[in-house]
């Protein structure tokens, strides 16, 4: 079968799903339909173009699912569509001709009903088409006149009906936190402020929920996003394949929001089981001419696997931004990332927040108990190289920690050199970016990787707030890291 085939799964009731309760599994509403040439009655491969015909059904469909698309999702009920009779319809027009308009709207509902495995299913039997029937797939191209069908496809990359719903798309469930989508890991880390009456859980509580989730719900929905990711990437460059380098469909919001979540369950899976993460397959337009190295495809999904590759991951992010964006603070705080990894939790104090060193304490004991000032504890400030890190990186001896209590020696007067010492080692030098979308990503994995086995790492933190400066202006920024006073309103001579 094709993936037309199962590109619209189960009609999905209508009424509202809590997010505690898992979505139904669906079944085929298309029914089965053959491949090739042959798929659609009549000489025309595809069908006839049924928006030129004026079909009253056809158009009732339009008008209708268009009227009942969210303006502002924030506000979307899902119990104002019938899911299930929309999916009918559409399917039934889906079977007299092969036409993007009504695909994209069927895509939408799917993605406004949680259904991720429909969303991608009709995403891949689009790219199908795309790739296999340029030509005749509706609506049809006159030589390369193409802005009506770029216009439609565009339309996958709407705010309140695909990317948003995907955002809030549940990811995995947990005991403790139910039913969690990647809005949530946004909210819990900062990069997204909360609205009105959302739920806002904390990032430890997510990271960990994400660690004891069940493995093949992870692998399962990671595969999606991967094939959703890969169709996206098809469509945009069959515009490139059919009209020459230069005209790819640009999807940027729907395509930097699936790699997002991608990589942050990959990085999970990588983790957990490193064999059986699914890369996402580079897409180039046929007769693209092949770059350089720094241009290569994008990135796979690689697993963050331990210290050594998260301190080359920050090296490969820092390179990119420094080349490319001298001037972004997430450059700033990315080498400063890469300066606190492998150091003590009161290192990382003593940069980050100097002037709290001397108050600090840890607490022992609760109603009845006494505090411990944190310097007094700084002759034990050393720490063991990770354990990925046991041998030095040309093969010879194994780390030896040193002695803070040692008299003499380079380091027994310093501890914070010592930490620094310990550092760990870099891996194999990591693979060049190219785009600020890969730099992101790779912020991402490196993100998780700390959440999962260094909890206490301020390194999560600080990339979450690097990723969210992102792509911002400078007085945008300005207005974040100066007080009012400084900034003087319009017109305020």
């Amino acid at each position: 079968m094709s993936a037309i085939d199962h590109a619209m799964p189960a009609a999905p009731r209508s009424e509202p799903v809590p997010e505690s309760e898992p979505v139904p599994e669906s079944e085929p509403v298309l029914g089965t339909v053959a491949e090739g040439d042959a798929a659609v009655p009549g000489a025309a491969p595809c069908g006839p173009d049924l928006d030129a015909l004026g079909d009253e059904d056809y158009l009732n469909f339009l008008a209708r699912v268009e009227g009942v698309l969210p303006p502002v999702f924030a506000a979307f009920d899902r119990s104002t569509i019938d899911f299930a009779a929309e999916a009918k319809a559409g399917a039934a027009l889906m079977q007299r001709s092969r036409d993007l308009r009504v695909m994209v709207l069927l895509a939408k509902l799917r993605v406004l009903d949680r259904d991720l495995e429909g969303f991608a299913g009709l995403v891949t039997a689009m790219a199908d088409l795309l790739e296999g029937q340029w030509t005749e797939v509706h609506p049809a191209v006159a030589g390369r006149d193409v802005e009506l069908r770029r216009g439609v496809l565009m339309a996958l990359d709407d705010m309140p009906h695909t990317v948003m719903p995907l955002q809030v798309m549940p990811l995995f469930e947990t005991r403790n936190l139910g039913r969690v989508s990647y809005r949530n890991h946004l909210v819990a880390t900062g990069t997204v402020a909360p609205r009105d009456n959302e739920s806002v859980y904390d990032a430890a509580a997510i990271a960990g929920g994400l660690e004891r989730a069940d493995l093949d719900e992870l692998k399962a929905t990671h595969g999606e996003l991967a094939r959703l990711e890969a169709g996206l990437k098809r469509i945009a460059a069959s515009f490139s394949t059919a009209l020459g380098p230069g005209h790819d469909l640009a999807l940027p919001n729907l395509l930097k929001l699936v790699g997002e979540q991608a990589a942050w369950l990959g990085t999970e899976l990588a983790r957990r089981d490193p064999g059986g993460i699914q890369a996402v397959p580079a897409v180039e337009p046929a007769g693209h001419v092949e770059a350089g190295p720094a241009a290569a495809g994008p990135m796979a999904r690689i697993g963050i696997a331990g210290h050594g590759d998260a301190a080359a991951a920050l090296d490969a992010v820092a390179d990119y931004l420094a080349r490319n964006e001298p001037s972004s603070v997430g450059l700033l705080l990315v080498r400063q990332c890469r300066q606190l990894a492998g150091v003590s939790f009161l290192e990382a104090i003593r940069t980050l927040v100097p002037n709290a060193v001397e108050i600090a304490s840890i607490r022992v004991g609760q109603d009845t108990g006494f505090n411990i000032p944190i310097e007094r504890l700084s002759a034990f400030d050393t720490s063991m190289p990770p354990a990925d890190a046991d041998e030095a990186p040309d093969g010879g001896a194994a780390f030896e920690p040193a002695d803070p209590f040692a008299e003499g020696g380079e380091t027994a007067g310093d501890p914070a050199e010592a930490l620094r010492a310990a550092a760990p080692p870099t891996a194999a030098p990591f693979r060049r970016l190219a785009t600020r979308a890969e730099a992101n990503d790779t912020m991402a994995q490196v993100a998780q990787f700390y959440r999962a086995v260094e909890p206490s790492s301020p390194l999560p933190l600080l990339l979450d707030r690097a990723r969210g400066l992102a792509g911002r202006d400078f007085l945008t920024i300005l207005e974040e890291m100066l007080p009012a006073s400084h900034l003087r309103p319009a017109g305020d001579e």
